[in-house]
């Protein structure tokens, strides 16, 4: 059964009726603009980026009118499910460009688990790993993401993130060992 008030507005959207387009502006922008924010946040998406997905979402509907079918839905659900994909992909298109090298973050403070006051020994240490070790190591405890996050950004299974942490914590304790015994000793003297 097709609402009258969405056969009007496809109607009205049919013939690019400026004044629908406002009124819809007026009316959903807000709220697209959560549904966006909603999507981007976990990114940091900028306040551009949102702003890109509710315009894109409006210019969409303007351009290919004919796409709205009102026996699917309201307009509003259907500039909903627009802005929604076009978030989905600012943050796949970001989550591609955010590829991590080790060089980037070894000037971030490290955990407590690799709290050594010289940097360039863990360096050396992470360097030695193979990867994806050496990212998931570095996601974990310089960027304190959680493994189940590891785990669907690399395509890996939780399991396999978290036996590759362990083993690759292990590496870097036998590889940074000397070095802390050399701490110890030069504190104990």
């Amino acid at each position: 059964m097709i609402d009258i008030k969405n056969e009007s507005i496809a109607n009205s959207i049919l013939r690019r009726d400026e004044e629908t387009f406002r009124e819809l502006f007026q009316t959903y922008a807000k709220l697209l603009w959560a549904v966006a924010g909603g999507i981007l946040s976990e990114k940091g998406g900028a306040e551009q980026d949102i702003e890109e997905c509710v315009s894109d979402a409006f210019i969409e509907l303007w351009n290919h009118p004919e796409k709205y079918d009102p026996a699917r839905g309201s307009v509003k659900s259907y500039l909903c499910r627009i802005t929604k994909n076009k978030a989905i992909d600012i943050y796949r298109r970001k989550n591609r460009e955010n590829v991590i090298t080790i060089d980037e973050y070894i000037e971030a403070p490290a955990s407590d688990i690799f709290d050594i006051p010289d940097y360039s020994r863990l360096y050396e240490a992470i360097e030695g790993l193979q990867e994806p070790t050496r990212e998931i190591v570095v996601r974990r405890y310089f960027h304190d993401e959680k493994p189940a996050r590891i785990a669907k950004r690399l395509g890996l299974q939780i399991k396999e993130v978290e036996n590759r942490l362990y083993r690759g914590k292990k590496a870097l304790m036998e590889s940074l060992s000397d070095y802390r015994e050399e701490l110890v000793n030069e504190y104990e003297s």
